[in-house]
């Protein structure tokens, strides 16, 4: 399914290049320097996942506590989660999709996935 999916998204936005990493089935979609969507495919459903940008280090706990907030009830997020990577220096956003979607589902999915990183790493920069 997501590499059908994924093969429809670059036919339908003349995208050329191919998105294919390891593991197979796995797809790294690059948005700009140094930020890229990458989707695996789960069992039923997909996973979305991406590095946004640096966590701020200048009052880091209130950033971290407004990341909570856009995390509480998927309100910020459109149900993705923020989160870190393991040694706190990068702010992620991940999102599983756990069901079967048509194609139109996923491509709304990924819109949205997409503006929320945009959002974040500007959230992040200008909290610089």
């Amino acid at each position: 399914m997501l590499a059908e999916y994924m093969k429809q998204l670059q036919e339908e936005m003349q995208i050329a290049g191919d998105f294919s990493t390891e593991p197979p089935g796995t797809f790294v979609l690059p948005l700009g320097e140094n930020v890229a969507v990458k989707l695996s495919p789960l069992n039923q459903g997909f996973y979305l996942s991406s590095s946004i940008a640096p966590c701020p280090q200048v009052k880091k706990e209130a950033f971290l506590g407004y990341l909570l907030q856009g995390n509480l009830f998927g309100q910020g997020t459109k149900d993705a989660i923020l989160g870190t990577s393991e040694d706190g220096n990068l702010l992620t956003l991940s999102k599983a999709v756990e069901y079967t979607v048509d194609y139109k589902k996923f491509k709304d999915i990924l819109e949205d996935f997409i503006n929320n990183v945009d959002f974040w790493r500007e959230e992040a920069l200008r909290h610089k």
